[in-house]
């Protein structure tokens, strides 16, 4: 299968992005020759794109702020003209970005007279919080792998983006977890006469003037710097959510986890649906 191929294909096979290579294993474009000197699986273009979460392309599947990819190097196969060949060296690889440090390790082990694939999860990119915006993390993979002299040279380029979690789903069970205890945001005089308890949670939030300033919404659909609740989530000016947190007291048992901070940045900044 050629990189070339349009990325429509993408959406088709990302079923199988947590596949080994053989039987389905893909060249990286160059000549039909010696495309196959070092395969990929999970993969179906020069570039692959994932939503945190999705379990199409995150292995697994969950909103956490990190895309687990399921691509996978393979030697000693063949693809479409290309028969499989030994390998004068063990193959190379380089990561401009971080989060795939052991694909390439994995890559540099593999054999190079025997079929080896390395194993897919091994590239794992983490998306940074912040309370401004969201932003992709990516990564571009450069492989080499020579045989009889020649070389297969080929590159991917991973972007992990940010999830788009819904309110009851994702962000509904972290409020009620960390947010509605006796004297917080639940009962009829919720604290700063905000209600994050199930069913009053979006009309308390979202477009609705902060008691502490009122310019300013609670949740702002699509933009964490023009919502007030990132304030409180950060310490910014306010008390870091929820109350006496980094340092949790009674009746507060735990502070938000970096996964859970994630989830309700994403919900805000993805135009914080129900």
């Amino acid at each position: 299968m050629r990189f070339a191929i349009a990325v429509l294909v993408l959406a088709l096979g990302a079923g199988r992005a947590g596949a080994q290579c053989p039987p389905t294993c893909a060249g990286g474009g160059g000549p039909p020759a010696t495309d196959c000197f070092l395969a990929f699986g999970g993969v179906t273009g020069k570039l692959v794109a994932c939503t945190d979460g999705d379990p199409a392309c995150d292995l697994d599947g969950a909103i956490d702020g990190t895309c687990t990819f399921g691509v996978t190097a393979c030697t000693n196969v063949a693809v479409g003209a290309c028969a499989a060949t030994p390998l004068d060296a063990p193959p190379t690889a380089t990561a401009k970005g971080t989060g795939a440090e052991s694909f390439v390790a994995a890559v540099a082990a593999l054999a190079t007279t025997t079929q080896a694939c390395t194993a897919p999860g091994l590239v794992k990119l983490a998306i940074a919080t912040s309370p401004v915006k969201l932003k992709p993390a990516k990564v571009t993979l450069r492989t080499t792998a020579v045989a009889g002299g020649k070389k297969d040279k080929d590159t991917l380029k991973l972007v992990c983006n940010p999830a788009r979690p819904a309110l009851a789903a994702n962000v509904q069970p972290i409020f009620t977890a960390n947010c509605t205890y006796a004297g917080c945001h639940s009962g009829p005089l919720p604290q700063s006469s905000m209600n994050l308890q199930d069913g009053q949670a979006l009309a308390s939030l979202v477009n609705q003037k902060a008691l502490a300033n009122p310019k300013v919404a609670r949740v702002k659909p699509g933009s964490l710097k023009r919502s007030y609740l990132v304030n409180g989530l950060f310490g910014i000016r306010a008390r870091q959510m929820p109350d006496t947190c980094p340092t949790p007291l009674p009746p507060v048992t735990r502070c938000l986890t970096d996964a859970e901070l994630y989830t309700i940045l994403a919900w805000i900044q993805a135009g914080a649906q129900p």
